[in-house]
């Protein structure tokens, strides 16, 4: 199992280097771990309409998926856009998965669809992700070894939709130091990297 320390750097390199899949609405990068396991980590919010997908989960933006029951549709739209492709390519392997913010939410949602393409990830884990999906999310989720879902601080995106709706996280937040004065100051990828590290938060 990958620390979760680590976890968090593949999530910030999403940020800082090329997709290995992308088509505008969702970034992925891969990173060897040995000859058997992959990571995969999710790019999370990077702009305005990134921003706009993770803070629309209203009930009109709910999609029903077969076997995942109610999901973000903008989430479920984006990795079901290049789901084909990843499980092409990532298949034999075995697979870490990871994503920051919108990242996160579709990190659950892409490890869920591989559950029920017979490909279970060994591990997730999620940093300031909001909710995804409801109960069946979290039910197929169960398949995976490890689920770890982290917020930092007064981080406001897990709490996302504020709504009262069937939204849920697959499993409960792990709740790490850092709290900022404007609270969505506490929800970038380096502050979470930080707070993993056990180092002394001073800003975002």
């Amino acid at each position: 199992m990958l620390s979760d320390l680590r976890l968090a750097e593949l999530s910030a390199e999403a940020y800082a280097v090329a997709p290995v899949w992308s088509n505008g609405a969702i970034h992925a990068v891969a990173r060897a771990i040995d000859e058997e396991t992959v990571a995969v980590a999710f790019r999370g919010s990077a702009c305005l309409e990134d921003w706009w997908r993770d803070f629309d989960a209203v009930p009109h933006e709910v999609r029903e998926h077969p076997q995942l029951g109610p999901c973000h549709a903008g989430f479920l739209g984006d990795v079901e856009s290049l789901f084909d492709a990843m499980r092409r390519d990532l298949a034999g392997k075995a697979l870490v998965v990871a994503g920051h913010s919108k990242g996160g939410g579709e990190a659950l949602i892409f490890a869920a669809l591989m559950v029920i393409a017979g490909q279970a990830p060994v591990e997730v884990a999620t940093f300031g992700a909001p909710r995804a999906g409801f109960a069946g999310l979290g039910r197929v989720l169960a398949a995976v070894k490890s689920v770890r879902q982290f917020r930092r601080g007064n981080d406001p995106v897990p709490e996302v939709p504020f709504l009262p709706t069937g939204y849920r996280h697959a499993r409960a937040l792990i709740e790490i130091g850092g709290r900022a004065i404007i609270p969505i100051e506490a929800h970038g990828i380096a502050g979470y990297v930080t707070a993993l590290r056990g180092e002394p938060n001073h800003g975002p």
